[in-house]
């Protein structure tokens, strides 16, 4: 699938943000890139990592380089891959990736 130029950000569920940002630490030797109050982010080799407390991050989620966001996710669709929508509260959907009017 050459729509995809590798894996950028990897966001986890981490309901006790605190605990996560000290196991994480832990592993790569340093503290978060960034922090707030519901999301902190470590960078690692080109791969961020991503950490969420916020309740519909419930599965980890991966976030790939493009340079066509559209023909990316054609391709990714056509392979069997589940479209979600955001919407205005950033609860995601399953959907065909056209926001619900």
């Amino acid at each position: 699938m050459s729509e995809l130029d590798g894996v950028h950000l990897v966001v986890y569920p981490a309901r006790d943000l605190g605990a996560g940002i000290e196991a994480w630490t832990a592993v790569l030797g340093r503290g978060p890139v960034f922090q707030n109050a519901d999301y902190a982010t470590f960078a690692d080799g080109g791969v961020e990592i991503g950490l969420s407390r916020l309740p519909w991050v419930d599965h980890p989620l991966v976030f790939f380089k493009v340079d066509d966001v559209e023909k990316a996710r054609g391709a990714l669709v056509a392979s069997g891959a589940t479209a979600l929508v955001q919407d205005a509260e950033g609860v995601l959907h399953s959907g065909d990736g056209t926001p619900e009017q």
